[in-house]
């Protein structure tokens, strides 16, 4: 469903698209998201926000069960390696067509996402922020969730993280994907199989019977802002979960508590505000 190569909080002067270089060895994007976990723990967030986060620490935060499934995935992520090497892809997905292809992402976590322009375009830093962008017959705005087609005949649901200005009048977004507990599920499995840990995680994180529909995830997409087709509707923004966040990286996927002291600038995406429903 969704192209699942990046992973990023975006959408304030605060937050960056450069936070630091890219970490190549997959095992140890793990094994730093496992020490990340162990320094939060001692009060010290992943990424410093300040004020502008507005984080809590409320009961519903385990710190040990987060602990627990990120040794469960640091063991998982050595056995799902290949025996040449290399990884099992995460997904098949085709990426948008190469004419709107202007920034190539790469990065597996939060921190150390960059985007590098093509064709000699502006460094991303460089280009102006907006907090809305017009379309032919309405505009985005910053914290709006829209549905997205990125591909012929495929729709998703995103919410829109940053919007930038071109020199040419065009705009650049950054949309932060919404999944489905069955996509969730999917990217779960291994051989149609879901690890115990995971399974766990899925049950305890989004039941079967939650009342929610959506989980906002850490998987975004850089591209040209024409690519949203209309505002997602009431029934679709308002099945959004508000406790938990979906990370999905090349190697790594669980569900984690809003709170978790990690994930701050995912609660800051989730906070964006949108306009009202269609």
């Amino acid at each position: 469903m969704h192209e699942p190569d990046v992973e990023s909080g975006h959408g304030t002067d605060n937050i960056s698209l450069d936070w630091s270089k890219d970490i190549t060895d997959d095992l140890a994007v793990v094994r730093a998201f496992l020490d990340d976990c162990e320094s939060s723990d001692q009060g010290s967030a992943s990424m410093d926000l300040g004020s502008d986060t507005g984080f809590t620490s409320p009961s519903d935060h385990d710190v040990e069960d987060d602990k627990s499934l990120d040794i469960a995935i640091l063991k998982r992520s050595s056995i799902d390696e290949s025996e040449d090497g290399t990884h099992i892809p995460a997904d098949s997905s085709q990426p948008p067509p190469l004419a709107d292809v202007l920034y190539l992402t790469s990065g597996d976590g939060g921190r150390n996402l960059s985007s590098r322009p093509t064709d000699g375009a502006k460094p991303w830093r460089q280009l102006y922020r907006v907090h809305t962008a017009p379309l032919d017959t309405w505009a985005i705005h910053l914290g709006d969730i829209v549905k997205v087609c990125l591909e012929k005949d495929r729709e998703s649901y995103a919410k829109i993280s940053d919007i930038r200005g071109l020199d040419d009048g065009r705009y650049m977004v950054v949309y932060t994907w919404l999944y489905t507990r069955e996509e969730v599920q999917e990217e779960f499995e291994t051989d149609g199989i879901i690890p115990e840990v995971l399974r766990k995680n899925l049950e305890r994180r989004w039941p079967a019977d939650a009342t929610f529909q959506y989980i906002l995830s850490t998987n975004c997409t850089v591209t040209l802002w024409d690519t949203a087709i209309s505002r997602a509707p009431s029934e679709v923004v308002e099945s959004l979960c508000h406790s938990s966040i979906f990370s999905t990286t090349r190697l790594t996927r669980a569900i984690w508590s809003m709170n978790s002291p990690r994930f701050k600038w995912m609660k800051v995406i989730h906070n964006l505000g949108t306009l009202p429903t269609v």
